[in-house]
């Protein structure tokens, strides 16, 4: 399964936005400069615990700026948790990437999958 924000949709996942709660307390702001901010490459965040499984992430890395991701794994061993992470995972990945931060409101009603996003994100991303 990959998926990388602008370049790459989410395999078969659909985008809808519906973005609403603050995920300021779970996450650290991270703000881009002009120049960039980060290395160029390819780092792989921790695994994070979306109640239903866990959301692991590799963040792409180009000119300094966060241009995409590849996700590893994801909760979809049901109907609902597919649906969910359908609908979630590619407005977090554009959020991000347009933010250049992870300091991104969650997706309603995907609050446990947005919040093991950010994390894994925010985990990847170099310091």
């Amino acid at each position: 399964m990959e998926f990388e924000a602008r370049l790459l949709p989410l395999v078969g996942l659909a985008c809808a936005i519906a973005a609403s709660v603050s995920v300021a307390e779970t996450a650290p702001a991270l703000a881009a400069s002009s120049q960039g901010i980060f290395a160029d490459g390819t780092y792989t965040g921790q695994s994070a615990d979306a109640y239903y499984g866990n959301i692991q992430v590799q963040v792409v890395i180009q000119h300094g700026a966060i241009a995409g991701f590849k996700l590893l794994s994801y909760p979809s061993h049901t109907g609902t948790s597919i649906a969910i992470n359908r609908q979630a995972l590619p407005i977090l990945a554009q959020e991000i990437v347009s933010a250049q931060s992870t300091q991104v409101d969650v997706v309603s009603g995907a609050t446990l999958s947005s919040e093991a996003f950010i994390r894994s994100v925010a985990s990847a991303l170099p310091k």
